[in-house]
């Protein structure tokens, strides 16, 4: 089975991260560890304890980084997917992404409106967009529209 690692990144809102830890949470049967990465203002005040809390109980691991660089260092050998519709490719299944069985992913969100800039991108993550959606959306709609696809693959097959 593929182990998930999901990464949130630039995030501020204390309600963006509280929804995105509720998808999360929808999926935490398939997900290995949580990270998120440059958390500021309230997010970092108030949302950090509440869902450290929740998902020591779920035994999801979580971990903080420093900046979006910092998910080369902890996660080497993971294939890295970054969503981002400024400079992602176009993807309708799964087949294109070429999972296999034993791989272990990790998945990159931006947490703030405008997405990920450039100078955000992961050197050797593969940059993806969801199919027929023209501008950015909420990372939690990101992440659901992508798990349902990949839970269904994982129960299916």
């Amino acid at each position: 089975m593929v182990e998930i690692v999901v990464g949130l990144h630039d995030i501020s809102s204390t309600y963006r991260l509280s929804d995105f830890f509720k998808t999360v949470q929808a999926y935490k049967k398939f997900i290995n560890t949580f990270a998120i990465s440059r958390v500021t203002g309230a997010a970092a005040q108030y949302g950090i304890a509440e869902i450290s809390k929740a998902l020591f109980k779920s035994n999801v691991n979580f971990l903080i980084l420093q900046d979006i660089g910092d998910f080369l260092q902890f996660f080497q050998g993971y294939k890295i997917f970054q969503f981002t519709q400024a400079y992602g490719v176009e993807f309708k299944s799964l087949e294109q992404l070429g999972l296999k069985d034993n791989d272990r992913i990790l998945l990159i969100f931006s947490g703030n409106d405008v997405g990920f800039g450039k100078n955000e991108l992961l050197p050797n993550a593969t940059y993806l967009k969801i199919s027929g959606i023209e501008k950015e959306l909420p990372p939690q709609v990101e992440f659901g529209i992508f798990m349902s696809m990949l839970a269904k693959n994982i129960l299916i097959s």
